[in-house]
C-alpha cells in the first residue's frame, strides 16, 4: 500500500478522531474503509494484470489475542473477525482461544491490524464505563430450582430470578460493540464495491473488471485457507452465549456506532500495521 494512500487513511482517521459529532466520525470511519477497500480492489486488478506469481500469491500471519485463561477471549475474536471479514481476510483461531491466523492478502492483513489495534482499547474502556454505571443490573437472569410443594410433597421445578452477572454483561457488551463496527465497515465496503463497479471499462479487453478480481481474490483467499489452515486451529462459529443480556448488547451497539479510529497517538502505530 503506497505511503500517499496510508496517508489518507491516517488523515481521515485523525479527522474522526477529532469531532464530537457521531455522524461525521461514522463518516471519517467508512471513508478510511472505502479507502482501503478502493486500493485492495486496485492491487486485485494489478495481479490480474500482471499474473506475477509472487504478487498473486496470499500469505498467513499470527497475531496474539492474549494469555492462557484470560477471561472473555471469545468477544476479543469476535471484533477482529468482524473487521477481517469486511476486508477479504479469512482467519483461523487457535484452539485455546489466545491468538488468531489471518490469510489474506498482505494489504488487507496490514489493514485489518491497523482497525483492530485502534479499535481494541475503545471496546475495552467504553465496557468498563458501562459496567461501572451498573446499567445492567436492572436485568434479571431467570433460573430454575427444585423445590418440594408444601401441599403434595412433590419435588416441582420453581423459576426464581438473580441478579445480571457482570461476566455476562461484559460479554454481551463487548458482542455488541464487535459486530456494529462490523455493520459499518461492510456498509462501506459495498459503498466503495459498487463506485469501483461504475467505473470498470465497457470494453472487457481495456481490463478486468471489478466482480471478476474480486471472485477471483477471494477464491484465491479460500484456497489458500483451505490448504494451509491446519487441525490444530479451528473455525470460530461465533460467540454463542448461554444467557444474553439486552441492556448491555444494546449499550455495547451504541458504543460501536460512536467509535472513532485514530487517536493522534495512534496515527503512527496505524502507518507502521498498513505499510508493514
Amino acid at each position: 500500500m503506497s505511503d500517499k494512500t496510508i496517508a489518507r487513511i491516517a488523515a481521515l482517521l485523525n479527522k474522526a478522531d477529532n469531532t464530537d459529532n457521531e455522524h461525521e466520525a461514522d463518516a471519517f470511519l467508512k471513508a478510511a474503509q472505502r479507502i482501503a477497500t478502493l486500493e485492495s480492489i486496485d492491487l486485485a486488478k494489478a495481479r490480474a494484470h500482471t499474473r506475477s506469481k509472487e504478487s498473486t500469491t496470499p500469505e498467513q500471519r499470527e497475531i496474539v489475542i492474549g494469555e492462557r485463561r484470560q477471561r472473555g477471549l471469545t468477544t476479543l475474536i469476535e471484533l477482529f473477525l468482524e473487521i477481517a471479514a469486511a476486508n477479504d481476510v479469512r482467519v483461523a483461531v487457535a484452539h485455546n482461544n489466545t491468538r488468531v491466523y489471518a490469510h489474506g492478502y498482505r494489504d488487507d492483513i496490514d489493514v485489518v491490524q491497523a482497525l483492530y489495534v485502534r479499535l481494541l482499547p475503545q471496546m475495552a474502556a467504553a465496557s468498563r464505563a458501562f459496567l461501572a454505571r451498573g446499567d445492567y443490573q436492572r436485568e434479571e437472569v431467570p433460573y430454575s430450582v427444585l423445590v418440594r410443594d408444601r401441599g403434595t410433597g412433590a419435588q416441582v421445578w420453581e423459576t426464581r430470578y438473580k441478579p445480571m452477572a457482570t461476566i455476562t454483561a461484559r460479554l454481551e457488551f463487548q458482542v455488541g460493540f464487535a459486530r456494529r463496527i462490523g455493520q459499518r465497515l461492510w456498509e462501506a465496503r459495498r459503498d466503495a464495491e459498487a463506485e469501483s463497479r461504475a467505473t470498470d471499462p465497457i470494453d472487457p479487453g481495456q481490463g478486468a473488471s471489478t466482480e471478476l478480481v474480486l471472485a477471483d481474490k477471494r477464491k484465491a483467499v479460500a484456497d489458500y485457507y483451505k490448504k494451509y489452515s491446519n487441525t490444530g486451529r479451528r473455525t470460530h462459529r461465533g460467540y454463542r452465549p448461554n444467557t444474553v443480556s439486552f441492556v448491555s448488547r444494546d449499550a455495547g451497539d451504541r458504543a460501536g456506532q460512536r467509535a472513532k479510529l485514530g487517536a493522534d497517538t495512534e496515527i503512527a502505530h496505524a502507518k507502521a500495521a498498513l505499510s508493514a
